[in-house]
């Protein structure tokens, strides 16, 4: 909001120093799929579609513009949601 005060966005952003190559088309695939899974088994849809969910989530990754470093963070929050929900499973058979 600060940002966008100051001088409208016009500046840009300042890059990361680990700042990598953009992702390409089939890395962000990869990324909304790992999302759109984590959502799916945290029951985040509910009663809304989650066509439209990942639809405009998409539009918000896409406008970000991520690197690949911060595509794949994004991948990974999904990834990591599914895979405590595992551990959790795990932990819950283990007498």
């Amino acid at each position: 909001e600060t940002f966008l005060a100051i001088d409208g966005g016009r500046e840009e952003m300042p890059t990361g120093k680990r700042a990598t190559r953009p992702p390409t088309a089939e890395e962000l695939e990869e990324t909304f799929a790992a999302i759109a899974d984590g959502l799916d088994r945290i029951d985040f849809y509910k009663a809304r579609k989650p066509e439209a969910v990942m639809r405009t989530l998409r539009t918000i990754i896409t406008r970000a513009e991520p690197d690949l470093r911060e595509a794949r963070l994004l991948a990974a929050v999904g990834y990591e949601i599914g895979n405590y929900l595992d551990r959790m499973d795990r932990d819950a058979e283990t007498p």
